[in-house]
């Protein structure tokens, strides 16, 4: 018997993705991406979870290599020809597949889940910091400040496409029923 719910569940996983990334940093790769293929994998509406994951990952990881690529950062573990590394674009996915789970009631208020990120998302950067998977070398408060003010606009963009994801999602069904009922109708 599973004891924990799906949002515990989406928790875990997600904070599993997180410390392979900040802690493994390049190593963590692999397991990283096996951790969000099995995440889309599991999940109800594999096309959406696909869609959202890899728009707003793929958003975040460009804002953040923009910030690396301005100096704002810096990587130990250097990224090769990559402005940022490949392990920060899965925390990026990972923290994408949350949005639709474990974040879903506070993805319906935007305004709100941006202020929460103008907080917490400077909060993990800093954290990723003492942790050595990344250095801050214009100084920690204005780094932050960026951050947040990052975060604090990524967030109603990301409630927008998992809204307007959600509403091709549900008209498609709704063909596919309409044609499934007319179809039992007529037979």
């Amino acid at each position: 018997m599973n004891m924990l719910t799906p949002v515990v569940r989406n928790i875990l996983w997600y904070q599993a993705i997180w410390f392979l990334a900040i802690l493994l940093g390049e190593a963590a790769v692999t397991p990283i991406f096996m951790l969000l293929t099995w995440h889309i994998a599991r999940s109800a509406d594999r096309s959406a979870e696909f869609i959202v994951m890899l728009g707003c990952g793929a958003l975040g990881y460009a804002t953040d290599a923009l910030l690396a690529a301005t100096g704002l950062y810096q990587f130990p573990s250097g990224s090769g020809d990559l402005p940022a590394p490949l392990w920060l674009l899965g925390l990026w996915l990972g923290f994408a597949g949350t949005l639709r789970h474990s974040l879903a009631p506070l993805a319906q208020r935007p305004l709100l889940l941006a202020s929460l990120g103008l907080v917490g998302a400077p909060t993990s950067y800093l954290a990723a910091t003492r942790l050595g998977a990344v250095s801050f070398p214009h100084g920690i408060e204005p780094t932050l400040v960026i951050v947040g003010g990052a975060w604090f606009a990524l967030l109603p963009l990301f409630c927008y496409l998992c809204r307007r994801c959600d509403r091709r999602l549900a008209k498609a069904n709704s063909l596919v029923n309409t044609f499934a009922y007319k179809e039992g109708v007529s037979s």
